[in-house]
């Protein structure tokens, strides 16, 4: 499951590795670091952290709401 999405993943069909912490920001190749997710989320992500990205999300949802 795409920890952002829930989607169900299916390995090689629209899923991508994501850094949790991102290389560019000092992340690791640990597999504690990784994770898979939906490829357009990890395009989305870029190199935000996790909780940057939700906030993000977040914003970007209440915007929406209010429109």
């Amino acid at each position: 499951m795409c920890p952002y999405t829930n989607k169900k993943l299916t390995l090689g069909d629209g899923t991508s590795i994501d850094h949790k912490v991102p290389k560019s920001r000092g992340g690791s190749l640990e597999i504690s670091n990784l994770h898979w997710v939906c490829t357009e989320v990890n395009f989305m992500k870029r190199d935000m952290l996790h909780e940057e990205f939700l906030a993000a999300v977040k914003l970007i949802y209440e915007n929406h709401l209010q429109s």
